[in-house]
């Protein structure tokens, strides 16, 4: 990873209490965090939060997969792995986690 933790304030309004991570095939980029390879192809990452009464992370296909949004401040980071969907699609199955911090 080149860069694994984003940090977010909580009390932020939308979208200053939101980072992107992405999902490409062949390499995982996380936009302005993390980079990790062969995940699965963008946009349909399925996304889980550690911390899901804190941080909420979107596993919609589409634009939208991968938007983390800080609700509460949290401990300290929040992971948020993301693994390929249930057919795999044209992509080698692999997984990677990004990290969150909300203050």
């Amino acid at each position: 990873m080149t860069r694994s933790l984003a940090v977010m304030s909580h009390l932020a309004q939308q979208p200053g209490n939101q980072v992107k991570f992405e999902a490409t095939g062949g390499q995982y980029a996380v936009s302005g965090d993390c980079a990790l390879t062969n995940v699965v192809g963008p946009n349909n990452a399925i996304w889980t939060s550690s911390e899901p009464t804190d941080v909420l992370v979107d596993s919609s296909d589409g634009e939208r997969n991968g938007l983390a949004t800080c609700l509460n401040a949290t401990g300290g980071p929040a992971a948020l792995p993301a693994t390929p969907p249930a057919n795999g699609g044209i992509f080698k199955p692999a997984s990677g986690t990004a990290a969150l911090t909300c203050n």
